[in-house]
């Protein structure tokens, strides 16, 4: 049987039940299924001409191990069928990526093929020895490729592995024609090429072996049919095939580049039936019932076979060494019809990217079009849930639409009465928890992709920049998916266990321990920091732009929203991470089996070290925002004017790029009769005593007398630098504490005064954690302890005015504790 009657419902090694006329009705309640024992995954033979399975295939090999076997020998099968004259051109980018010592994505080889490249320029093999080599270098990846395809299948049957809904979808879909089929498989190929696209900057690293691995997939998904984006004239040298295309899409609008995230992702799986909805859409080429078909004056309504015929009449053939790529123009009135029908023909094509799409900035090779089309959705149609690579056979799609509005019945309607009164107390209460995970859950999921649908999409096509948004709602996509696939999980576990789940505990650790628990802590914490910016900036643009405002509104209106304002769904991810550790717990001291209470209290575990963490990038975050705000506050003028040198490194200070450890009201005990409200600031290496003057903060030096001395010693600076300080008690005042600032040629003394004995503590720690352990000058100690002993300082006042003259605030309790102790 012809492998590729996998793509009509069948199975490539394998045949399927026979469905006579009568059972027609039935088909579409077959559920597709994982069944790798007739799947293309059986070889490399088999997948590596079938786009959407390699893409899916590539993308595990690429988060999981070392790509380079494997793309080594699907750039071996491109130079196979190579003319000689581009195949001895091209087997040199094939030799300096993969063969040639320290190359970028060098692979291991037969030693006497390494023997005969060593002693021979590679520009100097002859034809029939490039050809014998690469058949002998390609066979000797085979090994390592059917271990990762054993990964695969293994991971696959676990529901682990990237892009198995959208497979389980493509597989499902019944038609007769096969270029219809072969257009979809391309599609959802792109996809999971856009997919990769955005994190391929992460893929090792190595920035240089990232951008290598994605270039060689782009290549190769180049030469068997998937179309990829045009390559920037700017940036023309490539790794790989050096060949461009030059067709350009006429008046083709400029793109904002996405840039890259400065937090690195993990590496992860990313099986989600979750679709990017900047991802490529397929017009709509499947046959709508007759009320919701539209067509504009002068279309006909066509049937499918005449795709093939509409796909050679809308393309354009670019010849490239070995290559055939397909460079479709755009439709010169994109948004007539949203059938994709125009004259009577149907486009099988992407449409046009949508604006501000994010594209990759692959060096040498050809970045991936964007395909989104700027539309919007048709009337009685749902903005909520994700949407089909495919497009949706009608009697499917109300159900879909109605499955994310709806709530999930409740585990006990779905249990027999009988196994239900067999259950013990203990064990209906730890159903329960496991029903209410179920379900906020599923809720959770409803409101982030209220949050894509209802407020991302539209900001992204009318109001903000791509940057600006992803600045907003980092990751949301991301986040997305790996909620939407950790409640199909769910799902899937209620369904094997008839709603009575006896164990969780594996799911549970899969989805928040190891790599996969990593990416989402990475993702969470990259959204949830990102919170008090996200409002903030909504906030700005909606007092700027009151039409911006009016979209507001109305988008918070619709019923999705379910009353609720934008200001209260972005926070909902954080609050559901703090909800994980608590059900898990929960779940935990209800289960009597040991070994699946450890899996489960290990998992509340894990999710509490997630929560931590988000929790310090939240505050980070928090904290940068603020130093941000004071530096535009700052005002140093006071500090530029004065000519004393231990403020010159201070005249241009930028306190934006330092860390905030602690900030809080303080009173600056300068003198007997002088006292300052502060605000202070606790930096990694600074103490800042800030005065608020309106707006600004205003850094000030105070000087101990009336008329300050001419040589500036009895000057106290407003900045003092930790690691010349140490902080110590002050015996007469629990809210007190000094902060004694060793300088040059002369210590200072400050004492600041707290609102309570609480606030001093936590004050004195911080402090005393982040100063030097640097002790007084010598002199100061031999002042200090030259008093009295027994006496303890009562002020800064207290001490005479020769010693205020270097050590303006007295001794430390610690000293003065000592001399009590040596006078009884």
């Amino acid at each position: 049987m012809d492998p590729d009657d996998g793509h009509f419902g069948l199975r490539p090694q394998g045949s399927m039940p026979i469905i006579g006329a009568e059972d027609e009705d039935f088909e579409n309640d077959i559920e597709p299924n994982v069944d790798d024992q007739f799947s293309y995954f059986q070889s490399i033979e088999l997948v590596k001409d079938h786009p959407a399975y390699i893409m899916v295939f590539l993308q595990h090999v690429v988060l999981q191990f070392d790509p380079s076997p494997l793309l080594c020998f699907l750039h071996a099968e491109m130079l196979r069928n190579l003319s000689p004259k581009e195949l001895k051109k091209l087997f040199l980018d094939f030799y300096y990526t993969f063969l040639m010592k320290g190359a970028v994505l060098h692979v291991s080889f037969p030693s006497v093929v390494s023997f005969e490249l060593d002693r021979t320029r590679p520009e100097l093999i002859s034809e029939e020895n490039q050809r014998r080599y690469v058949r002998e270098i390609q066979s000797h990846q085979i090994p390592f490729i059917n271990h990762q395809l054993e990964d695969f299948r293994a991971k696959r049957v676990l529901g682990m592995t990237p892009g198995e809904l959208e497979l389980s979808e493509l597989e499902s879909y019944r038609t007769n024609d096969r270029s219809i089929l072969e257009s979809k498989e391309k599609q959802l190929a792109e996809q999971l090429l856009a997919r990769l696209d955005e994190i391929h900057p992460t893929i090792s690293p190595d920035e240089d072996k990232s951008t290598a691995i994605f270039c060689a997939i782009v290549t190769y998904m180049k030469h068997i049919g998937v179309k990829t984006k045009p390559p920037d004239s700017k940036k023309s040298k490539g790794i790989f095939f050096r060949k461009k295309i030059s067709a350009k899409k006429q008046d083709e609008p400029l793109k904002t580049k996405k840039p890259f995230s400065i937090l690195d992702p993990m590496r992860r799986n990313r099986d989600s039936h979750y679709v990017d909805s900047r991802s490529a859409k397929v017009e709509h080429e499947a046959e709508k019932p007759v009320p919701e078909r539209k067509f504009s004056s002068g279309q006909r309504p066509i049937d499918r076979s005449d795709s093939s015929t509409a796909k050679s009449k809308n393309s354009i053939e670019v010849p490239d060494p070995g290559i055939s790529v397909t460079v479709h123009p755009p439709p010169s009135e994109p948004n007539e019809t949203d059938a994709g029908v125009t004259d009577g023909t149907l486009q099988l094509d992407t449409s046009e990217v949508s604006k501000g799409s994010p594209t990759s900035d692959c060096p040498g090779d050809h970045q991936l079009e964007d395909s989104t089309e700027n539309e919007s959705p048709e009337p009685g149609g749902s903005s909520e849930g994700p949407p089909s690579f495919l497009l949706p056979q009608s009697e499917e799609t109300e159900p879909r639409v109605a499955e994310v509005e709806s709530d999930p019945p409740n585990w006990r309607e779905l249990v027999p009465p009988e196994t239900l009164h067999r259950l013990k107390k203990s064990e209906i209460k730890r159903q329960e928890v496991i029903n209410e995970l179920f379900f906020t859950e599923h809720a959770h999921v409803r409101m982030l992709r209220v949050l894509h649908d209802v407020f991302y999409l539209p900001m992204q096509q009318s109001w903000l920049p791509a940057m600006e948004l992803e600045n907003i709602f980092p990751s949301l996509d991301d986040l997305i998916e790996a909620h939407a696939v950790f409640l199909e999980n769910l799902k899937r576990l209620r369904l094997e266990n008839n709603s009575v789940i006896q164990e969780i505990g594996t799911i549970m650790l899969n989805r928040f321990d190891g790599t996969e628990g990593n990416w989402f802590q990475k993702i969470s914490s990259r959204f949830c920091s990102r919170q008090p910016f996200a409002l903030e900036q909504l906030k700005v643009k909606q007092k700027k732009d009151p039409r911006f405002t009016l979209f507001i509104q109305e988008a918070e209106s619709s019923p999705q929203c379910r009353r609720l304002q934008l200001k209260d769904i972005i926070p909902f991810e954080m609050q559901r991470l703090t909800k994980y550790p608590l059900l898990l717990q929960n779940i935990a001291n209800l289960t009597e089996e040991e070994e699946e209470k450890q899996r489960v209290q290990r998992a509340a575990e894990c999710c509490r070290q997630i929560l931590n963490h988000v929790n310090q990038e939240v505050r980070e975050m928090e904290n940068k925002m603020k130093l941000a705000d004071y530096q535009r506050r700052l005002d140093l003028t006071n500090l530029r004017q004065t000519n004393d040198p231990l403020f010159n490194e201070f005249k241009n200070l930028d306190i934006s790029k330092k860390n905030l450890i602690h900030e809080g009201s303080l009173t600056w005990r300068v003198s007997r009769d002088k006292t300052v409200d502060v605000h202070v600031l606790l930096l990694d290496d600074i103490l800042m005593l800030l005065l608020k003057q309106d707006e600004r903060l205003v850094l000030k030096c105070q000087s101990r007398t009336i008329i300050p001395a001419p040589d500036g010693k009895l000057m106290l600076s407003p900045i003092i630098k930790l690691n010349m300080a140490m902080v110590r008690e002050v015996a007469t005042d629990k809210n007190a504490f000094f902060v004694i600032f060793n300088c040059e040629d002369r210590a200072q003394f400050y004492e600041l005064v707290a609102p309570t004995p609480s606030e001093k503590k936590n004050w004195f720690l911080l402090i005393s954690d982040t100063t030097g352990l640097l002790e007084p000058p010598v002199s100061t100690k031999q002042r200090v302890h030259s008093i009295t002993p027994g006496t303890m300082p009562q002020s800064p006042s207290y001490f005479a005015a020769q010693l205020l003259s270097n050590s303006e605030n007295g001794s430390s309790m610690k000293e003065s504790k000592d001399g009590k102790e040596r006078s009884s």
